[in-house]
């Protein structure tokens, strides 16, 4: 008699060995699902002047929060690359929590919707809460949390429709090995591909268009051809011995090209000197406005 007692997996059920690829593919589903967040957010966020990503948002709202011990250790490590690697960080944080939170939604799908629509709530807060943002910096946050969702959605619905299975099995200890099949379910991974791709390809797409709108709004050509009008008067020469001329000691005059530029914010603005004027109001006698070119020419 056979002591090891035969299993018979129906095909709504997953064979045990099977649901530990089961949660890999939920990991894949939550990165999927949240790269077409973050691309739709992009997108949104290039429809108008002055649209900002949640990452962005965020990376904002720690920046303003962190203790300025934090920001030191932080631009003493990094430099100039301070800002790309909080941003670098952020996401990696993002993909190892929805990667658990994937995971674990192939058994409680609420989890999933629940985790996504909580960072959607913090997107939302961290974009209105920046400085002179109203409620339409809400819209790409909004935007990409509707989508991440959905994406979850039909990623973990394809994940739920196990492919049946059939595997031969030989009876242990009977004579002649007498053969038998075990019914069993797996993951449809083609299913799953075929809807991850369309998943990845929203969200490739969904940026690169982000990406592309947002050049509208982008003065770094106007910033290359601005010209600088030559000084009025030009300024006295240093007094001699101002420069110490020691060994290991900076000199007193900085090269232009040995400047560097560390601030608190991830997105540089996009001021356009065609549209910039300066007001002067207030508690003067004659309030009158100036552009940038009568600043420059003083006229």
């Amino acid at each position: 008699m056979s002591t090891s007692t035969p299993v018979l997996f129906k095909e709504m059920g997953t064979t045990p060995h099977k649901s530990g690829s089961a949660r890999l593919w939920g990991s894949l589903a939550g990165l999927l699902s949240t790269a077409a967040s973050l691309g739709v957010a992009e997108l949104m966020a290039g429809l108008r002047r002055g649209g900002v990503s949640p990452v962005v948002s965020v990376g904002g709202w720690v920046i303003d929060h962190v203790p300025p011990e934090v920001k030191t250790f932080a631009v003493t490590t990094f430099g100039t690359k301070d800002k790309p690697a909080l941003i670098l960080g952020t996401l990696l944080l993002l993909a190892s929590f929805v990667a658990v939170l994937g995971a674990w939604a192939t058994t409680r799908r609420v989890v999933g919707i629940v985790g996504t629509s909580l960072f959607g709530v913090l997107g939302v807060g961290a974009a209105v809460t920046r400085p002179g943002a109203g409620w339409i910096a809400a819209l790409p946050a909004v935007a990409g949390t509707a989508a991440g969702l959905a994406a979850l959605v039909v990623l973990l619905h394809v994940l739920a429709r196990h492919r049946p299975v059939s595997r031969s099995r030989t009876t242990a200890g009977e004579p002649g090995g007498e053969s038998s099949f075990l019914r069993a379910s797996a993951v449809d991974r083609r299913a799953f591909v075929t809807a991850g791709t369309g998943v990845l390809t929203v969200a490739a797409l969904s940026a690169v268009g982000g990406r592309t709108l947002r050049r509208r709004f982008d003065v770094g050509g106007a910033r290359t051809r601005l010209v600088l009008p030559p000084a009025a008067s030009a300024a006295a020469a240093l007094p001699a011995g101002t420069d110490l001329g020691i060994a290991g000691l900076e000199s007193f005059v900085t090269p232009n090209s040995d400047f560097y530029r560390i601030d608190t914010a991830l997105v540089s603005p996009q001021v356009d000197p065609a549209t910039w004027k300066l007001d002067i109001a207030g508690m003067v006698d004659r309030p009158f406005t100036l552009t940038y070119e009568e600043l420059l020419t003083g006229h």
